[in-house]
């Protein structure tokens, strides 16, 4: 029981040391919106409170493992190796995981005909807009086509204020009349 112990508590201070310098460096980058690794353990996992410190030095896995018990230590070294294994638990997964799904939303949007070999999303905006605290919300309730024609038909810019502004509307009819609106007083015109 005591050699299981002893290597728990080794596999759990290995996995957690690499856990938090993975959460450091996503801070350190400021992709914490772009990993779902990260998002994950600092929002939806349930005994976040119990495990991790939120502080000025942004979020870290506690390392006081000598004062847990021993269903505590596994459930620990069973997140820390989740999140270690995890596509975007690094910035180079996160990273990579961006430019795939950029890579396939600009061959997706121009085989769809929403943009022109002349007309584009940067990489910027596009991220600009996944990243957007409503996108997730807009891509329910609207699907990605009401967005990009908002892009297209107006600009980015008209897309994500009408995403900031939309959290009461239900239909695509009355978030496409919304941008209307927001690009009319911004002195925007419809593109041809």
């Amino acid at each position: 029981m005591s050699e299981y112990l002893d290597n728990l508590h080794s596999s759990v201070k290995k996995n957690v040391t690499k856990m938090n310098r993975n959460l450091a460096n996503i801070q350190k980058n400021d992709m914490e919106k772009s990993s779902k690794a990260y998002n994950y353990v600092s929002s939806k996992w349930s005994r976040r409170d119990e495990f991790l410190n939120i502080g000025s030095r942004g979020v870290q896995v506690r390392t006081d493992f000598k004062n847990m018990s021993r269903g505590e230590l596994e459930h620990l070294n069973k997140i820390a190796k989740n999140y270690n294994s995890a596509k975007t638990a690094t910035v180079r997964g996160v990273r990579s995981a961006y430019s795939k799904a950029y890579k396939s939303f600009v061959k997706n949007a121009k085989k769809s005909g929403y943009f022109d070999k002349d007309t584009s999303l940067s990489y910027d905006e596009w991220k600009e807009i996944v990243e957007h605290e409503n996108f997730e919300e807009n891509l329910l309730k609207f699907g990605s086509d009401t967005v990009l024609k908002v892009v297209k038909e107006y600009d980015v810019d008209t897309a994500l204020q009408a995403m900031s502004e939309s959290s009461d509307l239900s239909t695509i009819n009355s978030f496409n009349r919304l941008a209307k609106q927001i690009a009319k007083d911004s002195g925007k015109n419809q593109t041809e």
